[in-house]
């Protein structure tokens, strides 16, 4: 601001006031932030590993049932050589440091598997009854067919054995009736026959005859026959 101006015009001294602001603007600045990362004490680990367990079976290679009925298993631990080794890996993970601490614990922990192996139990309980049944079913089966064909058997051995006693009683009448025919006339007497008769002999010859050559057939016509008589 630049101060009044006065003229002197009679040589007269006067005075004035000169006021104003000062400001100092800042151009440049600059903020430093330092972030420091955590240090770490120690590191420790710890890991539960569990062994296997196989299902245990005899000589003939059947599986070994308890006396409960579930399935006999046996636990197998985990070799201390895979625990070292695995121990190992870890610490190369986690970039172990003995002087700093850290420690790494790998071991063999059994867990409780009762419910994964009653689960297992009670399919293979469920398979050995299904597997039961079938079996039952077939011999069932094959004891009715089996007994369908010895009761054939017989039946036909039975039908066979009535088919010759017939044929026999046929031949034992013919040969008694040509008897009594040779006896009447080596005596000269004259047999009389009467209608009804002589259609039984005819009956009869023919019987015979039928039944060298049909044998199944003259079975029906020795029932006819033995129903007349």
């Amino acid at each position: 601001q630049n101060p009044p101006v006065y003229s002197d015009m009679s040589n007269l001294i006067g005075t004035s006031e000169e006021s104003g602001v000062k400001q100092n603007n800042v151009l440049n600045t600059a903020e430093y932030l330092e972030e420091k990362s955590p240090s770490i004490d120690r590191i420790t680990v710890s890991v539960n590993i569990d062994g296997t367990w196989e299902k245990e079976y005899d000589e003939k290679g059947n599986l070994i049932i308890n006396p409960n009925g579930s399935i006999a298993r046996k636990y197998i631990p985990v070799d201390p050589a895979v625990l070292a080794s695995t121990t190992s890996l870890i610490q190369s993970a986690i970039g172990y440091d003995r002087i700093r601490g850290d420690t790494v614990s790998v071991q063999n922990i059994q867990y409780d598997r009762s419910a994964q192996f009653a689960e297992e139990d009670e399919k293979f309980r469920k398979a050995q009854q299904q597997r039961t049944t079938i079996l039952v079913s077939i011999a069932g089966i094959a004891a009715i067919l089996l007994a369908f064909v010895v009761i054939r058997l017989i039946t036909r051995s039975i039908e066979r054995r009535r088919r010759l006693k017939q044929e026999e009683m046929l031949r034992q009448s013919q040969l008694e009736r040509e008897k009594t025919i040779w006896e009447a006339e080596q005596a000269g007497m004259e047999v009389t026959m009467s209608v009804e008769e002589r259609r039984r002999a005819e009956l009869q010859e023919n019987a015979v005859t039928m039944a060298k050559e049909h044998p199944e057939d003259v079975a029906m016509l020795i029932r006819t026959w033995l129903m007349e008589e």
